[in-house]
């Protein structure tokens, strides 16, 4: 395994003592890869406690905003729904590997048990052979991270639908009003000019997200549809023609 930096191209070297270092990771109990998951964590958080002390001291802003900035990327950095260090944490505390790979593959595991006909289609074979243990936090995780991500799909689109997409247009003629003015404000034009870019880099990104999970639920509404067609008429000989017709 090798990682992005390697991968990109950085000399034959780097990209041997790269491997060398992931392999011997591998080899570790997975007690011993959580500890290095969180070795960053624990020497930013010594590095924290500092920054109180000093602020303790001195009452200096700065210290109190470079506190608070470190402590927000510490939480990012423990969200296990996100690939990193939270994920690789809960990963290697349970030993599931490829924890959102299992999280997807049980979540189709269950759909298809729950919606597949008696007779016709087998259902998907079940995820990796855990531990109960294992098996209870990959599902514990499986629904909070569904829960995390429709969520955050929630408050994305209703930011777009009741915020940026009416004040786009409005945002837009704002900015070739002051390109119009004389003398022109660089300033101020760059930026509006920065926000209007940054609006148009989530629009996009989300309009790309909303296409291809419209694409999705459409693929997935019709392997559901056949499903409960043939699971209706209980007739396996159905399902090549009924396929056809969806």
């Amino acid at each position: 395994m090798l990682t992005g930096k390697c991968r990109r191209g950085s000399g034959t070297r780097a990209c041997e003592k790269d491997s060398r270092s992931l392999e011997f990771a591998w080899k570790l109990s997975r007690h011993q890869r959580a500890i290095i998951d969180i070795a960053g964590i624990y020497f930013q958080s010594v590095f924290l406690l500092a920054l109180l002390v000093l602020y303790w001291f001195t009452g200096s802003s700065t210290l109190l905003y470079a506190f608070l900035f470190i402590d927000l990327v510490l939480a990012k950095t423990l969200n296990p729904f996100l690939r990193m260090d939270g994920y690789w944490l809960v990963a290697d505390l349970f030993g599931i590997f490829n924890l959102r790979e299992q999280s997807v593959y049980l979540l189709k595991f269950y759909f298809s048990k729950l919606f597949r006909s008696k007779r016709g289609s087998a259902a998907v074979a079940p995820p990796l052979n855990l531990s109960s243990k294992a098996r209870l936090a990959l599902t514990v995780y499986t629904i909070l991270c569904t829960v995390f991500f429709a969520y955050l799909l929630i408050f994305m689109v209703r930011q777009s639908v009741y915020y940026l997409v009416p004040t786009y247009p409005k945002r837009v003629l704002a900015l070739w009003q002051v390109a119009q003015q004389s003398p022109l404000e660089l300033m101020k034009l760059f930026g509006m000019a920065f926000e209007i870019l940054w609006r148009s880099v989530v629009l996009f990104g989300l309009s790309l997200f909303a296409y291809r999970l419209l694409r999705g639920l459409y693929r997935y509404g019709k392997v559901m549809a056949h499903s409960g067609l043939t699971r209706l008429l209980g007739k396996p000989g159905l399902q090549g023609g009924a396929a056809e017709r969806l």
